[in-house]
């Protein structure tokens, strides 16, 4: 799983080593089949970014609006 702040109309693309890409946002998290361990990963990474990102009002701006992950096979969207 890796963390990236991407524009609105970024498409994943998976090569090489990950087998499927999706980008997502943290509130979509429920809606896919994951371990419990990928879903506490996703949960600790956004409550650490909301946390640093609240010294820059401008920050969580662009965060909300251009916030995504692109996980890899371990994240299955169905």
């Amino acid at each position: 799983m890796f963390f990236l702040i991407l524009p609105e109309d970024t498409r994943p693309e998976p090569s090489n080593e990950i087998l499927r890409c999706r980008c997502f946002r943290p509130g979509k998290m429920s809606t896919f089949m994951t371990s419990m361990p990928t879903r506490e990963i996703v949960n600790l990474l956004f409550s650490h970014e909301a946390t640093n990102s609240l010294r820059d009002s401008a920050s969580l701006s662009a965060m909300r609006r251009d916030q995504t992950l692109v996980g890899d096979a371990a994240v299955q969207t169905v």
